[in-house]
């Protein structure tokens, strides 16, 4: 929704061309797109096992923390790089801020980024610890469901001041709330200490003592 938005037939659109078109379309295809995905893959019970979901789980957050990454840097470059500068809503032409919803908006991206970043860091260790049976980083399933959350918040503001008609703003707030609500309130369908479990059981086949 957010491409044809961006790319189609619509009131604002823009060339493929333009740097700042890609923003939106890779911001949402990450958070509620791929990080809804991920958590898909890690906690629902598809018939495989616990250590299979958690590849497919690292591989598909870590595709959404590039996305991320590439949209940031697509509006960092359009906002400094363009004639009028601006940066977190504020214009250094006319030393104002902008409407309240893109200054929120800018203000809740540039968060998620830096959560992003650090989820992604803590995610790497913990899956480093777990092979020797330590569980690291208990609050990383919790913070990745925060920052979906604030993602899709980041969506919406942006629905709300970007000029869309009804039709697709209503398309575009209904796709993005009903995928932040399943991704973040999914529940796992395995216990707590599993992930415990499953990392002793790796590590004492490698001849490493669990704790």
């Amino acid at each position: 929704a957010i491409a044809f938005g961006m790319w189609g037939p619509v009131q604002v659109s823009f060339p493929l061309s333009v740097v700042f078109s890609w923003h939106p379309v890779l911001m949402t295809i990450a958070f509620p797109g791929l990080m809804t995905l991920g958590r898909w893959a890690y906690v629902a019970d598809v018939g495989a096992e616990k250590v299979q979901r958690r590849v497919v789980h690292r591989g598909i957050m870590g595709t959404a923390a590039i996305f991320v990454l590439v949209g940031y840097a697509a509006i960092l470059w359009s906002h400094l790089a363009g004639p009028k500068k601006k940066f977190l809503g504020y214009s250094f032409d006319s030393h104002t801020f902008a409407d309240w919803r893109r200054v929120l908006h800018s203000f809740f991206g540039h968060a998620c980024v830096l959560l992003v970043l650090a989820q992604g860091f803590m995610g790497a260790y913990k899956l480093k610890a777990l092979k020797t049976g330590e569980r690291k980083y208990p609050f990383h399933g919790k913070l990745g469901k925060g920052i979906m959350v604030a993602g899709a918040v980041a969506v919406l503001l942006a629905a709300s001041f970007w000029p869309w008609g009804l039709l697709m703003k209503s398309a575009i707030v209904s796709l993005t709330v009903a995928s932040c609500l399943i991704g973040a309130l999914w529940v796992a369908e395995h216990p707590p200490g599993e992930e415990v479990a499953i990392g002793s059981a790796h590590a004492g086949q490698a001849g490493v003592p669990a704790e």
